[in-house]
């Protein structure tokens, strides 16, 4: 819908710029008054399209932002779907339920800092107090700097993905993302609990 009006908005300025420089050009006034018309007119629009531009870029930034966050974490999401190691989660009815990474349960990480995150992500930390361990500990999904599969976007991705299922992050996330125009959408919780 909005670019629709946007659309509709820059063809009615074009003909009106465009009318006027052909009035200008036809009028009977001698060749200095029609480049000094011809000047103020495309000065008046130079002036009035770039807060234009600019207020429209500044909504494709919000967009493209919003659209990164939502593809890093459905990337995330399959990249944990693909690497989960001793039932990770369970579907009842149709719903995710008992969703753990590396034995943490999804909501130990609300508390967690990045950096605790991203290191427990690349060195693939199971949880001791889990009660099911697994059998071989390299098993266990880790970067590839620790001598696992998961490369340096498989970590961003699983930490995007973590930091989804809990809903604080994700309103404060929305609400800095949504300080310019921006109409906040209500989507379902990736991770129902």
């Amino acid at each position: 819908m909005g670019n629709l009006v946007q659309a509709v908005v820059g063809i009615i300025i074009l003909l009106v710029v465009v009318g006027g420089l052909l009035y200008i050009f036809y009028s009977r006034t001698n060749a200095v008054e029609k480049t000094g018309f011809g000047s103020i007119i495309m000065l008046g629009l130079v002036a009035l399209m770039i807060p234009v531009f600019w207020i429209v870029e500044g909504g494709n930034q919000v967009q493209a932002t919003t659209n990164q966050q939502n593809l890093a974490i459905q990337r995330g999401m399959q990249t944990y779907a693909t690497n989960c190691t001793l039932n990770c989660y369970a579907i009842v009815n149709n719903k995710v339920q008992n969703a753990t990474y590396n034995g943490y349960e999804m909501s130990y990480f609300s508390s967690q800092t990045d950096d605790n995150l991203r290191r427990i992500i690349s060195a693939g930390i199971y949880n001791p107090k889990a009660v099911n361990q697994p059998a071989n500990p390299n098993a266990i999904p880790k970067a590839d700097t620790y001598g696992g599969a998961l490369l340096s976007n498989d970590i961003d991705y699983l930490m995007a993905f973590i930091r989804s299922t809990d809903p604080k992050i994700m309103r404060r996330t929305v609400l800095m993302v949504c300080q310019t125009t921006c109409r906040p959408t209500i989507r379902p919780s990736i991770m129902p609990r």
